[in-house]
């Protein structure tokens, strides 16, 4: 599930949710969905997300090498400054993660929730 489907407007996720949600969305939100329910939820969802980042993180770091492999002549050679930027990038979207988080904790009312989107 993802966090736009959890309200019942899943376009938010796209480039015309965007546009739509700067002409306002709140006004088609389902009236049963509550904000507690929600951040709940979404915090639930940034827990998921991080979890599944460790196990991804923990898979590359068991199984990363110095690979080289020639393909069509032409040698790739899987380095130390590849690792480092991989790992950076691991980095990164922890950083995005706890950023999310923070933004959804937050968060005091469910258009605030919906604006992070």
């Amino acid at each position: 599930m993802t966090m736009a489907n959890s309200i019942g407007v899943p376009e938010l996720g796209t480039i015309y949710g965007y546009l739509r949600k700067r002409k306002g969305v709140m006004h088609i939100l389902d009236e049963s969905i509550t904000f507690d329910e929600i951040k709940t939820l979404w915090l639930s969802l940034m827990d998921q997300k991080e979890k599944e980042l460790d196990n991804l993180l923990e898979d590359y770091l068991e199984n990363y090498t110095n690979v080289s492999e020639v393909i069509c002549g032409q040698t790739f050679t899987v380095n130390y400054e590849i690792y480092e930027r991989d790992l950076q990038e691991f980095t990164n979207t922890y950083s995005k993660i706890n950023s999310l988080r923070d933004h959804i904790y937050m968060s005091k009312t469910l258009e605030h929730l919906v604006n992070i989107l």
